[in-house]
């Protein structure tokens, strides 16, 4: 464990436990969302590299057009 991540702990430990409860759930929200974040991207990297071969591919037969990020 860190030190800066050990010093977050303390510092909760101090909480009262109504106040631990609630850090302690939004943590584990966080940690879980990350975690299917990281399958989600992992499962569709196939699906990205298809996309991005393809998108290159229609730019170097001329089938896109260059524009500025803020035109449509």
């Amino acid at each position: 464990m860190t030190t800066k991540l050990e010093s977050v702990f303390q510092k909760a430990a101090a909480l009262s436990p109504e106040l631990q409860d609630t850090l302690a759930n939004q943590w584990l929200a966080e940690l879980e969302d990350e975690q299917r974040w990281d399958e989600a991207f992992a499962k569709s990297a196939d699906a990205i590299d298809t996309l991005a071969e393809r998108a290159i591919r229609e730019h170097q037969q001329g089938k896109t057009i260059s524009k500025g990020i803020d035109e449509l």
